[in-house]
This record gives structure tokens, C-alpha cells and sequence, in this order.
């Protein structure tokens, strides 16, 4: 180990963020975490001896670990700069595309660590709805709803809607790309580019299947899937802490088994002809399992 950087740890929303440069990053955490989760070439920790974890290498006359424990510093070896962000529990990722100001009141009360995709009007709209802002004003995390048309939209309306989401609910903390097409990345970077210029707001991207590994390295969760198949849940295995999983026409006893997915942001809607215009019948106990 020839070169020893320390950066900085801080917190984003639901999670730990650690920027780790290209190179050796001497780390710390205050809260412990499972590297298994982690998405870096090797991990390595001293506890009487070196220890190791990697989904990339085996290093032969080392033994490997897990976890790291509250208050441990620990190495990463990298072969690139990347902002990794990492937590245990699993967020609520709730589609609020439906009107209706008492749901929105009782939404506002849950304990859960939740998102809120709010949709005023296919996008922001052209005024401010009262009703919304005050939603916005009261809910935990709450992102804007913008279609690309997959792809077709130019950037320049695209960038124009994001604006109009900034101008007219400022309170938001990040926006829900949606119809992204899994043939255009570039025009997706740009897009994710222009958000962040924009502060620290979070850039959600739907394709709603399986994307490729660079959409994760351009956006901070990506929906591997939206639909009623309980099989494609398989598609959170490979980047679970940046994953979100929405699916409808899903009964009560799929839903609990469908909590066990390893994607990190989770949402299950019973219906499938009117999905996502009202919570779900088993909506209390699909909060109690994301606990």
C-alpha cells in the first residue's frame, strides 16, 4: 500500500455516501456496514491481521470478512473515482400518481424511510397547485415526475421541465426520469449532468427493465423493473443499493415474499388495471416489512 488518502463520509438521505477516489481511500463509518453490498474492486481491514473482500479477486493466504463494526477505519482499493453510496434498510419508492388530499395527509404520517414520485400534471405543470405544494411541504422525500418519451424528448425541454419543477416546488429533493430508453446513455448523462448542476438533488431513472451497469453510474437509483412479474425481482441482484423494484398486480402473499428482494427501494401495488391510483388494501403491512 503505497499511497494512503482519507476522504470524507457523509450522509445522503436514507444512507452512507463515501467518495472514493481512484487509488488507496482510508475510510471510517460511525454506523458499521456489510461490504458484501459494496460495489469496489477490495476492501481491506486490520484486525490482528489483514483481512479482505472483493467480488472481483480471490487473494490467496488472506481471509476475508464482512463486516465493518461502528467506529473502524478500513481501506478500499479502486481502479476508478465513484461515489458509493450504501445502507441496510430498505426505502418505499411510492408512485403518488393519484389526487386525493386525505391519502396525501395520511402518506405524510408514515415512519418509513419513503420517496414520493409526485406527478401534478404529466411533469410539474404550468402553476402551482396549492394542494401539492403543501404535500411537498410536509412529506419526507419527494421527487418530480419527468417523461423523455425515451429518448425522443429533446434536452432542451427536458432541461426546461426540470427548471419549471425548481421554480414552482422548490422543495423537491430530486426528479423521476421516466420512458428512459436503454439505447440513448449519453443523452441520459447529460441529462443526470444537469441536474446536479443544479444542486444536490437525486436523479431516479426508469427503463423499467434490466440496464445496463453504466445507467448506475450515471444515476443514484435505477427502477430494474416495473411490471407484474414476480420473477424479474432477480434483477436487483447486481447493483441492490441502487435498485428500486415497482410492481403491480401483486396479492398480499407475493408482496411479503417480494419484500425479500435485494433491491433497496420497493414498492407493490395490488391492483393492475388501476394501479398506482390508490395504496394498496395490505399497504400497513407492506410498510411493516420494509421496516
Amino acid at each position: 500500500m503505497k499511497k494512503f488518502i482519507l476522504f470524507l463520509m457523509g450522509i445522503s438521505l436514507f444512507s452512507q455516501t463515501f467518495f472514493i477516489q481512484k487509488g488507496w481511500n482510508l475510510l471510517g463509518t460511525s454506523q458499521g456496514i456489510n461490504v458484501t453490498n459494496f460495489d469496489v474492486d477490495i476492501s481491506w481491514k486490520y484486525e490482528k491481521e489483514w483481512l479482505y473482500f472483493s467480488k472481483k479477486y480471490k487473494i490467496k493466504d488472506f481471509k476475508t470478512f464482512q463486516k465493518i463494526e461502528p467506529h473502524q477505519g478500513f481501506w478500499i482499493l479502486n481502479s476508478r473515482d465513484k461515489k458509493v453510496i450504501f445502507s441496510d434498510r430498505k426505502v418505499l419508492i411510492f408512485p403518488l400518481y393519484f389526487y386525493n388530499q386525505k391519502l396525501w395527509n395520511e402518506l405524510t404520517k408514515i415512519d418509513n424511510d419513503a420517496i414520493f414520485i409526485v406527478n401534478p400534471l404529466n411533469g410539474a405543470g404550468n402553476s402551482i397547485d396549492v394542494n401539492y405544494k403543501n404535500f411537498l411541504n410536509n412529506s419526507k422525500v419527494n421527487i418530480g415526475y419527468i417523461y423523455t418519451s425515451y429518448g425522443k424528448q429533446s434536452l432542451t425541454n427536458v432541461k426546461n421541465e426540470i427548471d419549471k419543477w425548481l421554480k414552482l416546488y422548490p422543495n423537491i429533493k430530486g426528479f423521476f426520469i421516466d420512458e428512459v430508453s436503454l439505447n440513448n446513455l449519453d443523452y441520459y448523462k447529460k441529462i443526470a449532468d444537469y441536474i446536479k448542476e443544479k444542486g444536490n438533488f437525486l436523479t431516479v431513472l426508469n427503463p423499467g427493465t434490466k440496464p445496463d451497469k453504466e445507467m448506475f453510474e450515471i444515476a443514484d437509483i435505477v427502477v430494474v423493473y416495473e411490471g407484474k412479474n414476480p420473477k424479474y425481482a432477480e434483477y436487483c441482484n447486481d447493483f441492490p443499493q441502487k435498485s428500486a423494484l415497482i410492481m403491480f398486480d401483486v396479492k398480499e402473499t407475493q408482496m411479503k415474499n417480494l419484500l425479500n428482494a435485494k433491491c433497496r427501494y420497493l414498492y407493490f401495488d395490488e391492483s393492475y388495471t388501476n394501479n398506482y391510483e390508490k395504496v394498496p388494501s395490505y399497504f400497513e403491512e407492506e410498510l411493516k416489512g420494509l421496516k
